[in-house]
This record gives C-alpha cells, structure tokens and sequence, in this order.
C-alpha cells in the first residue's frame, strides 16, 4: 500500500464525525439547557434519541445514581 491510497480519508472523518473540541461545548449546551448531568450525556447513544413530532425529540439518559430519566427538547 502506498501512503497516498488513503490521503483523504482524515478529510472525510473531519467532514463526518466532530473532534473532541467541537463536540465538548455542543455537550456542555445539551446538558445545561436541559439540566442533565455529566455522566448522563457520556452515556448517550443514538438509540436514546426518539422524535416525537416534527420538531421535538425525547433522550433517554441516566440520571446521577437514581433510575433513567427522559427530556423533551422542543424549538423556542
């Protein structure tokens, strides 16, 4: 394999998937807007997201020590 066969795979991972930096402050805005705690969003997977309507959706996510808990995110 030559070093230039995958020359743009990192352009199409950057492209695709955000870096640690970019994904940290969208986190620290999910978790204050909707009072989840650190641990909570650490845990979250694509399997806690659910819509429930056009412009809302529902995470289902840990909360602390104490049994699962789900916020409703809606526009405005």
């Amino acid at each position: 394999m030559t070093p230039h066969r995958f020359s743009g795979v990192r352009e199409i991972r950057e492209a695709l998937f955000p870096t640690h930096t970019q994904a940290v402050p969208y986190m620290l805005l999910l978790g204050a807007r909707g009072g989840i705690i650190p641990y909570g969003l650490t845990g979250l997977g694509l399997g806690d997201v659910r819509w429930s309507g056009r412009q809302t959706m529902l995470l289902s996510y840990a909360k602390g020590r104490t049994a699962e808990a789900r916020w409703r995110s809606s526009p405005g």
